[in-house]
């Protein structure tokens, strides 16, 4: 099995690689600095550079058993902490929890097309899920609430909000377009919403705790 790996690093660490567990080897990897998030689509690999004022993403395309950097742009948007590809539209998203931007980027031919489009919630923005083709969702850790954005070829579309419970800080999104999962940092608990309406909290603690903790 093979691992995609990304994150922080260190003084001589890698940020981003492919790690074999069969032969306990990195078979590639790079140093892109402040790489905490990446995803994959096919023979493309997107990672980041999570930093402030401005982030970066970057485009690399499978080569032998690694990969070639083919492209990258910089984001204007603080601390960008998720991405998510949608392949239908081409289309490259991601969240910058610093000051809650959210971007789209077009993908033409193994390259970033134009420039990026922005949509600013303001707060605390952690995360774009696709959920289906046409449907993406973020989450807002400072306003408890999920965002909700149509994707077509020009990009997203703003098409309403969800509230959440107050003070549960939804922080990551599992989604199929009809049951959303989402863990919350600050409440500690995993919500089940059916068709976009709460259906269950379950939390994370034990029972009766009193400490301080965060999901």
């Amino acid at each position: 099995m093979k691992l995609l790996l990304a994150g922080y690093g260190g003084k001589n660490a890698a940020t981003i690689g492919v790690y074999n567990t069969e032969t306990h080897r990195m078979e590639w990897s790079g140093n892109q600095p402040e790489c905490s998030f990446a995803c994959r689509h096919g023979k493309l690999l997107f990672g980041i550079s999570e930093q402030e004022p401005e982030s970066s993403v970057y485009l690399f395309v499978r080569a032998g058993d690694g990969y070639r950097l083919c492209d990258q742009r910089k984001i204007t948007g603080g601390l960008l902490c998720h991405i998510a590809y949608v392949p239908q539209h081409h289309l490259l998203t991601g969240a910058c929890y610093g000051d809650g931007v959210i971007f789209s980027l077009k993908v033409e031919k193994e390259r970033f097309a134009g420039q990026p489009a922005y949509i600013r919630q303001g707060g605390r923005a952690h995360c774009t899920v696709p959920a289906g083709p046409d449907l993406l969702y973020t989450a807002n850790i400072a306003q408890d609430k999920l965002y909700r954005y149509r994707i077509s070829a020009e990009g997203l579309a703003a098409d309403g909000a969800l509230s959440l419970p107050n003070g549960s800080g939804p922080r990551h999104i599992l989604s199929d377009g009809q049951e959303l999962f989402i863990i919350t940092e600050y409440s500690n608990e995993i919500l089940w919403l059916h068709k976009e309406k709460l259906r269950q909290r379950i939390s994370t603690l034990p029972p009766g705790y009193q400490g301080i903790s965060c999901a």
